[in-house]
């Protein structure tokens, strides 16, 4: 069954309902864009090299990029070398760019 492309979205932004400040950044920026033939994955698993998984916030395959919401959780010391690490993991895993908002 396939569905809708209003669905999808609605189903997309679902993923995001326990996460307020990543849900907003992410419907501003679909609302902005305003482009429905741009394709976007909120939540979407990323496998490096490693064998690790991540999520990235939201990702544009076919723009071969992917934001990061940080949020308040972000700014401690060892959430910050963390997310580098994880940067770096995406990046060689995917080719993506990375933007942090």
């Amino acid at each position: 069954m396939r569905i809708t492309k209003d669905e999808y979205i609605l189903k997309s932004f679902s993923k995001l309902r326990n996460k307020k400040w990543e849900l907003y950044v992410i419907t501003r920026i679909i609302h902005l864009l305003n482009d429905p033939e741009i394709e976007f994955v909120c939540q979407q698993p990323i496998k490096s090299r490693d064998g690790n998984r991540y999520l990235t916030d939201l990702c544009f395959p076919g723009l071969k990029l992917y934001c990061e919401i940080d949020e308040s959780h972000h700014a401690n010391e060892e959430n910050f070398y963390a997310d580098i690490s994880r940067e770096r993991e995406i990046i060689n895993a995917t080719g993506f760019e990375e933007i942090r908002i």
